[in-house]
């Protein structure tokens, strides 16, 4: 009783312990809610690199058309340089237009953007370090395709001012390359036109992806403000659910660790009481419980066994029963006839054949108590299993055969005893007796757990209506006398190491007895 209030007490524990987690676990969570969403909003609003690109590329865009107005405040061909200067920075601005603008389009970690004209972009992006300052992430669809159009505009303005620089250092140089001043200037004029109007364009562009790049933002706050609602409403909810999970399981958990446990004992002894030694208390209990019922399947087992050894004994005293009252006591009925028949006549023709008469009974009589003396060590007793190295038992079970012709393939080691020898000696003598031939061969095979004996004659052989019957206690085959203990000891023996003996026709004639016995380290030994 005090181990099992020991065991309420620790559950008691637990369990409060778990509601006591999850309640501190949710109070932390919702405190540092608000953080997250102020870090995560603050994350949004400063790194919105999209944006900040599409300021550094409006800034080139100025930049370029700053410079071509810069080139053309120079008035005669001394200010020449001012002209170059321009056209060094215009180029600067230039590049520094396709780098972000690249960037937006394809992003800037992105092997497109690392290999745009021959990696030129992507080294310039470098050596000004804008790879460590800008992480741009490739454009969704839409902004992409408007960039490619703002990159487009920008190419077409790019070509008027590289134009628009040629002709004014040709005016300044008096050059007409087949045109007349005049015609130059207006060239000029129309150039000037179109980069103003393209200007335009790409400012207009640019501010349309502004103005998506601020409602993708927007959009972004919104999500983000749903989710965090979304995860306060689940965190509560869930702090709930966890407090009613904890209560419920806590009421399963001992349900499971006592009141079952315990029933299924209740159970258990109510089968074993009313004799079924074969049920088993299923506990996975790892504490007192599972250790009583660890226990009490123990007592279960150790009691079926007796069980089952009793049955054998009851079975094997009924045999003996059996032959004493008919075959010991008919070879004793014949010793005594022959005396009565010798003290009564005295006839000195018949005293030999008296003689050998009682001879054979009394050989028989103690071949009988041999064979009582084998079923016994076989049946009720049974040594200890251990490994038996099969072709050892077959050399000594030989000796006793010198004139029979015998031999022996292959090996194997077995789950067995000492009574393995009897088994062997039983099917070698039976084969010599009944079979007509002093051949036999014995074959040894193992096949995955198991070891097969073979042993095979080549006499006349065994009908198939006696085959069945060979193995039954005290059944007699042929005129031999024997007590038919012989091959009934063999399969009990066989059996008790957890194989099996057949018969089977040996080709072209003779019979073969298979035994198949454990291999030994297929088996673990008790």
């Amino acid at each position: 009783m005090r181990k099992l209030r020991s065991i309420q007490t620790e559950l008691t524990i637990v369990f409060l312990g778990l509601a006591s987690f999850l309640l501190i676990l949710g109070v932390i969570f919702l405190l540092n809610l608000s953080s997250v969403s102020k870090n995560f909003e603050y994350h949004i609003d400063n790194q919105m690199p999209t944006a900040l690109s599409i300021q550094q590329v409006l800034v080139a865009l100025e930049g370029v058309t700053g410079e071509l107005s810069a080139a053309f405040r120079a008035e005669d061909i001394t200010e020449i340089q001012i002209i170059r200067d321009s056209e060094a920075n215009f180029n600067k601005n230039v590049l520094h237009f396709e780098m972000f603008s690249h960037a937006i389009i394809e992003g800037s970690e992105s092997n497109a953007f690392k290999s745009q004209d021959g990696g030129i972009i992507y080294r310039e992006w470098v050596r000004q370090g804008f790879d460590k300052t800008y992480k741009i992430q490739k454009s969704d669809e839409t902004s992409a395709k408007m960039m490619i159009e703002v990159d487009k505009l920008f190419g077409e303005l790019v070509i008027k001012s590289e134009r628009a620089f040629q002709l004014k250092k040709n005016i300044l140089r008096m050059h007409n390359l087949g045109l007349t001043h005049e015609e130059q200037h207006k060239e000029l004029e129309l150039v000037l036109s179109d980069i103003k109007n393209l200007k335009t364009d790409v400012r207009n562009k640019m501010a349309q992806m502004v103005d998506l790049n601020r409602q993708t933002t927007e959009l972004q706050h919104q999500q983000i403000s749903n989710i965090i609602s979304q995860v306060e409403f689940i965190t509560l909810a869930s702090l709930m659910l966890s407090i009613i999970i904890a209560i419920v399981a806590g009421y399963y958990v001992a349900r499971k660790l006592l009141i079952i446990p315990i029933t299924k004992l209740q159970q258990g002894s109510r089968e074993i009481a009313s004799g079924n030694f074969n049920y088993e208390v299923k506990v996975e209990n790892r504490d007192e419980l599972g250790t009583l019922a660890k226990g009490f399947n123990q007592m279960a087992s150790q009691l079926k066994t007796r069980d089952i050894k009793i049955n054998e004994l009851t079975s094997t005293l009924k045999v003996l029963n059996k032959l004493l009252r008919h075959d010991l006591l008919n070879d004793l009925t014949v010793v005594q006839g022959n005396i009565d028949i010798f003290q009564e006549y005295k006839d000195k023709s018949q005293d030999e054949t008296l003689l050998s008469d009682s001879q054979s009974a009394v050989a028989r009589g103690i071949e009988f108590i041999k064979k009582m003396k084998d079923l016994e060590k076989s049946v009720l007793e049974g040594g200890d299993l251990k490994s038996i190295e099969v072709s050892k038992v077959i050399s000594t079970v030989v000796q006793n055969y010198p004139k029979m012709k015998i031999t022996t393939t292959g090996t194997g080691t077995v789950i067995a005893d000492e009574a393995m020898t009897s088994v062997i000696d039983n099917i070698i003598g039976n084969a010599q007796m009944h079979s007509g031939s002093n051949t036999i061969d014995i074959d040894i095979t193992t096949i995955e757990k198991f070891v097969y004996i073979r042993i095979a004659d080549h006499g006349k052989g065994i009908p198939d209506e006696i085959k069945d019957k060979l193995f039954t206690e005290g059944y007699k085959y042929g005129e031999t006398g024997h007590t038919g203990l012989g091959l009934y000891i063999v399969k009990k023996t066989v059996e008790r190491y957890g194989g099996k003996i057949t018969i089977e026709d040996n080709k072209p004639k003779g019979s073969v007895f298979t035994l198949q016995l454990p291999r030994a380290h297929s088996v673990k030994v008790l």
